[in-house]
C-alpha cells in the first residue's frame, strides 16, 4: 500500500482512504476527488504508453466511488448528470487501459487486480473462519445487472475460457447425481456442461465456507466464480429469445441468481442488481409448461425459490414498483407446485431436504430460504421472528435508481454504510 500511496497516482489511494471515512460521516470530500482525478489525468496524458497496474487500480477505485455516487437517489439535477458523466468517463478509461496493456489476461502478473476487475475482493468475515464477501465489481456484475455484454473478459487469445472442472478434485459421482436432474429436464448440452462446472465449484465453495480451508487456490476460486457467471450470461445471450428454450432459460437465470447469492453471503441486499434477471425468469417460467418439470419437481421448487428470494429482496428494499407482482407470481407458483408434489409445508425441514438434492450451500441458503417461506406464508410454522425480519427492511419507495447504475448500491452498502462508522 505504501508503494501505491507514494506512486505518481498516490492521490487516488489517499482519496480512497479518506473518502471511506469522510463520506460515511457525511463530511466533505470532493477536494480529494479532484486531486485524484487530476493526478491520474496527468499520468495518462504524459505516459500513455506506460500504463502500469497501479494506474489501472487507481482508475478502478475512482470508478467504484463514482458509481456509488450515481447510485445515490438523493443526487438530482446537474449533480447527478455530472456524476453519470464522470462514471462513464472512468469506465471508458478503464476499458481502454485494459485493452492497451493487452487485455485482462495480460494482468496475470497481478492476479488480485485481475480478479478485482472481474468481480470481487476477499475479506475475513469472522474470527474463526474465512468467508467470501464478493464485492461484486464491474464487467461480469454489470452484465448481470444490465444484460449487456461485459466490457472486459478474461479469456485466451483463441477465445477459450478456462473451465473450473479442470482444477477441482471433487468426486465425480457426487457431481453426476446433482447434474442428473438437469439432464432429466432436458436442458441443452452446452448449458449442461456449464452446470457441471458450477456444481463442482459450489461443492468447493461450500467446503471453504464450512471449514475455512479452500480446496483450490483462493484467487482461482474467485476468478472462476465470475467466469462461470459469464458463461451462463453468454449462453443466455446467444440463444433465440422466442420461447423455444424457455425451460433451459429458466434454469440459466435461476443459476445466475443462485451464484450471486452464493458468492455474496453477507450482502444485506442486492437492490436492483438482480431485477432484470428476476423479471426475465418470470417471463421464461410463464412460457415453460409445468408438464416439462414433471420428472424433476425438486428442481422446479429450487428454480422458483431463487426467483422468490430475489423478488422478496426487491420488495423489502422498495426499489422496484412491480416487486409485489414478482413476489405474487413466485409465491403462487410455489404454492401450486407444493400442492401438486405433495410437499409438506408444515415446517421448512421437508422442503430444505428437497432443495439440498439440487445445487445448494446450506450455510448460505437454509436460513434465508426459511425466512422467505415464513414471509410469503408457505411455511405454516413461525419458526422465525417476523418482526425481526421486517426490521431489516430499510427500503424506501423513493430510493429508486436506474437499473444500469444498480451496481453502485453494493459499493455504497459495502464501504459507505453509516453503520460502519466506528463508535
Amino acid at each position: 500500500m505504501s508503494a501505491c500511496i507514494q506512486s505518481p497516482v498516490g492521490a487516488s489511494f489517499i482519496y480512497a482512504a479518506l473518502t471511506t471515512s469522510l463520506r460515511a460521516a457525511n463530511l466533505e470530500y470532493d477536494m480529494y476527488k479532484w486531486r485524484a482525478v487530476a493526478a491520474v489525468n496527468e499520468i495518462l496524458t504524459e505516459h500513455t504508453n506506460n500504463i502500469d497496474d497501479t494506474t489501472i487500480a487507481s482508475v478502478l477505485m475512482l470508478l467504484a466511488f463514482e458509481e456509488s455516487e450515481v447510485a445515490d437517489p438523493r443526487k438530482k439535477g446537474d449533480d447527478r448528470r455530472h456524476s453519470i458523466s464522470m462514471n462513464n468517463a472512468h469506465l471508458d478509461g478503464l476499458r481502454k487501459m485494459v485493452e492497451q496493456v493487452g487485455g485482462l489476461a495480460a494482468l496475470n502478473g497481478n492476479r488480485c487486480l485481475q480478479a478485482f476487475i472481474l468481480m470481487f475482493v476477499l475479506e475475513s468475515a469472522s474470527l474463526k473462519k474465512w468467508r467470501l464477501t464478493f464485492d461484486v465489481r464491474h464487467s461480469i456484475a454489470q452484465s448481470i445487472a444490465t444484460f449487456n455484454r461485459p466490457y472486459v473478459l478474461l479469456q485466451h487469445p483463441n477465445g477459450y475460457i478456462d473451465d473450473y472442472a479442470s482444477l477441482s478434485t471433487q468426486p465425480r459421482p457426487v457431481v453426476s447425481r446433482i447434474v442428473q436432474q438437469f439432464h432429466d429436464l432436458g436442458v441443452s448440452s452446452t448449458l449442461l456442461d456449464i452446470i457441471g462446472s458450477i456444481t463442482i465449484f459450489i461443492l468447493d465453495l461450500s467446503a471453504w465456507y464450512s471449514t475455512g480451508v479452500c480446496p483450490v487456490d483462493a484467487l482461482e476460486l474467485q476468478k472462476h466464480a465470475s467466469l462461470l457467471m459469464y458463461r451462463l450470461f453468454d449462453w443466455y445471450d446467444r440463444i433465440p429469445q422466442d420461447g423455444s428454450h424457455a425451460t433451459s432459460q429458466s434454469v440459466c437465470l435461476a443459476l445466475l441468481i443462485f451464484m450471486t447469492h452464493a458468492t455474496e453471503p453477507s450482502a444485506p441486499s442486492f437492490g436492483l442488481r438482480l431485477w432484470k434477471a428476476v423479471g426475465k425468469l418470470r417471463s421464461s417460467l410463464q412460457q415453460s409448461p409445468l408438464s416439462h418439470w414433471a420428472s424433476v419437481p425438486n428442481l422446479l421448487i429450487w428454480t422458483l425459490t431463487m426467483g422468490a428470494l430475489s423478488a422478496q429482496d426487491l420488495s423489502q428494499t422498495g426499489q422496484s414498483s412491480n416487486a409485489h407482482l414478482l413476489v405474487h407470481f413466485f409465491t403462487q407458483r410455489l404454492a401450486l407446485v407444493s400442492k401438486i408434489s405433495n410437499l409438506d409445508t408444515a415446517t421448512a425441514a421437508c422442503t430444505l431436504s428437497r432443495l439440498r438434492t439440487c445445487i445448494w450451500i446450506p450455510s448460505v441458503f437454509d436460513e434465508q430460504v426459511t425466512r422467505l417461506w415464513v414471509a410469503i406464508r408457505l411455511c405454516r410454522v413461525g419458526v422465525l421472528n417476523l418482526d425481526e425480519m421486517s426490521a431489516t427492511n430499510d427500503g424506501d419507495g423513493d430510493q429508486i435508481i436506474e437499473n444500469q447504475y444498480a451496481l453502485g448500491q453494493s459499493t455504497t452498502a459495502r464501504f459507505f454504510s453509516t453503520s460502519r462508522i466506528p463508535t
